[in-house]
């Protein structure tokens, strides 16, 4: 057989950017940690001497193991977080959130890109959760916890049972200026299911199987608005609202009186929805958004550019805030593409008064370059981490 014919297990170890320790630390400590990741990954892994090590990219190492099973897996990879984190930088205050490890096993033949991006969901959700940490998960058809398993049953009554009980954990990124200012903080969610928490994409689409946008959309703004009381900061905060909520009279009208009856909270209140609302509901949502904005809160479209030909839209809504896709953020150093569409977007957004921004940063080069084409801030790893609130 083929070596990975068997499936096993593939760690993906993401660390600081190496960019901005450079700039923070010298190129030499960049060059130091790196030897040092390396050579205790090789110790660690000297046991399984089939064990493929390598770098993914400049602050990302990746291991597979051929023919391995999950409960061994979890041993190793337990072990070379430990190898990892016992390293200097890992202890220091700068290090303590820097080293996330996801280690995901598939026995039998499979795709290593469908392990790359099993593993890619577990590392972003050990990153929400900020501090150094690991995860072993069995992937497949049988793995991983039981609610994968669910029938459509199941999944509707546990999501009517969790969000009627608020059982929501939320995080937040914070977003910047191009001078590096905070702007706001865009508001994560996730669920508690069986004492771990779910990620969006895990439940998501079961809410919009089930028309739970109302029920889900407030349940993350009770939490959120019951967090800002509790904090007493001015934090601004903003929060995604599902476009089949935004357009539901019943969900609107709660949101409407919810917002009159706390006027203090809404001058630090942004909603945002997807641009895609727009091919929806027309004139209607222009109408929602003045009726919003009437409280005194703010409103943003996000995903903005996947249907390009709404760019003329821009000329009738008044809205605060539009972020440019991240599909258009990836590698715009080199599409010149995708510059000539964000320079124009950002000359349409500054006649009426909107501010451009960015989603998905993950490279000091694509933020240079974002600021060049006039985005006027941005949100993503490069710049901040989401923490939990």
């Amino acid at each position: 057989k083929g070596r990975g014919e068997a499936g096993g297990p593939f760690m993906l170890i993401h660390t600081v950017d190496m960019e901005t320790l450079a700039q923070q630390q010298g190129q030499q400590a960049v060059d130091q940690l790196r030897v040092a990741m390396a050579r205790r990954l090789e110790q660690t892994l000297a046991p399984w001497p089939q064990a493929i090590l390598g770098r993914r990219d400049h602050c990302a190492f990746a291991v597979f193991l051929p023919a391995c099973g999950f409960a061994e897996s979890k041993g190793i990879a337990e072990g070379c977080f430990q190898a990892l984190a016992a390293l200097h930088f890992f202890v220091s205050k700068a290090g303590r959130e820097q080293l996330h490890l996801a280690s995901v096993t598939h026995i039998g033949q499979c795709q290593l890109q469908a392990l790359l991006e099993h593993a890619e969901q577990v590392l972003q959700d050990l990153q929400l959760q900020g501090h150094n940490n690991w995860q072993a998960r069995e992937v497949g058809e049988t793995a991983g916890h039981a609610y994968r398993r669910w029938h459509d049953s199941q999944w509707q009554a546990m999501l009517e049972r969790t969000l009627a009980n608020e059982q929501v954990a939320l995080f937040a990124q914070q977003a910047f200026d191009t001078d590096q200012r905070p702007l706001f903080r865009e508001v994560l969610a996730r669920l508690s299911i069986d004492d771990h928490l779910i990620s969006a994409e895990a439940f998501l689409p079961m809410v919009e199987r089930f028309n739970l946008h109302a029920l889900f959309d407030q349940a993350v703004l009770n939490c959120l608005i019951n967090h800002m009381e509790c904090v007493g900061q001015d934090q601004p905060y903003c929060v995604n609202l599902s476009p089949c909520s935004l357009v539901e009279t019943a969900f609107f009208d709660w949101l409407l009186q919810t917002l009159k009856s706390k006027p203090a909270l809404c001058q630090r209140l942004i909603f945002e929805t997807p641009e895609s609302i727009l091919l929806q509901t027309g004139d209607q949502l222009q109408q929602r958004i003045d009726q919003l904005t009437a409280t005194g809160c703010r409103f943003s479209l996000d995903h903005f550019g996947t249907s390009s030909q709404l760019l003329a839209s821009l000329q009738q809504l008044n809205v605060h805030y539009i972020k440019i896709d991240s599909s258009f953020i990836r590698g715009i150093a080199e599409n010149q593409g995708n510059q000539f569409y964000i320079r124009t977007l950002a000359m349409l957004a500054n006649s009426r008064d909107i501010t451009l921004l960015a989603q998905g940063i993950e490279h000091k080069a694509e933020w240079i370059k974002l600021q060049h084409l006039g985005v006027q801030g941005g949100q993503g790893f490069y710049l901040a981490r989401p923490v939990a609130l």
